[in-house]
């Protein structure tokens, strides 16, 4: 289900924001793998929730929260 409406720009904003903070973090760190930022952006944004174990996906939505 899509957010609508305040929700749905807030939720965008966020997204926006932490994109473009892993971007900037990407290019102020050019010797680190980019892969880690981009694993620690889709964790922040649940992208890749599916890819953990269902039995710690709570402890996920925990820390991302």
């Amino acid at each position: 289900m899509r957010e609508t409406g305040m929700r749905a720009i807030a939720l965008d904003e966020a997204v926006r924001i932490i994109n473009e903070t892993f971007a900037e973090a990407k290019r102020r760190n050019p010797r680190t793998a980019g892969a880690i930022f981009d694993f620690v952006g889709d964790v922040l944004l649940l992208r890749n929730a599916d890819q953990f174990r269902e039995e710690v996906r709570g402890r996920l939505l925990d820390f991302v929260m």
